[in-house]
């Protein structure tokens, strides 16, 4: 099928994110310099493929560099002020504990509790939603 040249596309941007949980079975969320919460990850740079973005992001914004990819939980979509975002969501394991925030961080926890994902203030009500998801998906594996 050919395109009509008058059909406009979208440009979209895709974050990758990582439901990180550490061999005790926490979850690891960073505190942002804008106060709110969310998960470990980010963008993909130009001519990079999907999973060294993930690694190059996870270690830019903790120091983890034995991390473990697990299953692809869910993509997600949003409209933010440059237009409509795509989340891609994974699950993913270490051993690492220690973690070494940059300085696009200002905090990080290692949630072992509902109530202490329930408590934070997320980046966006969605993202809390789905974190609440995985969250009893993983304790149910």
């Amino acid at each position: 099928m050919r395109m009509e040249e008058n059909e406009e596309h979208g440009v979209f941007f895709v974050t990758q994110d990582v439901f990180l949980f550490s061999n005790a079975g926490h979850l690891l969320a960073l505190r942002h310099f804008s106060g709110k919460w969310l998960l470990p990850g980010g963008h993909i740079n130009k001519d990079e493929d999907w999973q060294a973005a993930l690694f190059r992001e996870i270690e830019e914004e903790t120091g983890i560099t034995d991390l473990e990819i697990g299953n692809l939980m869910f993509v997600d979509n949003w409209k933010n002020p440059e237009g409509f975002q795509y989340g891609v969501f994974f699950t993913g394991k270490t051993s690492t504990e220690e973690v070494r925030l940059s300085d696009e961080h200002i905090e990080y926890k290692w949630l072992g509790s509902l109530q202490e994902i329930e408590e934070l203030d997320w980046w966006c009500e969605p993202l809390k939603e789905r974190i609440i998801e995985a969250w009893h998906g993983y304790m149910k594996s």
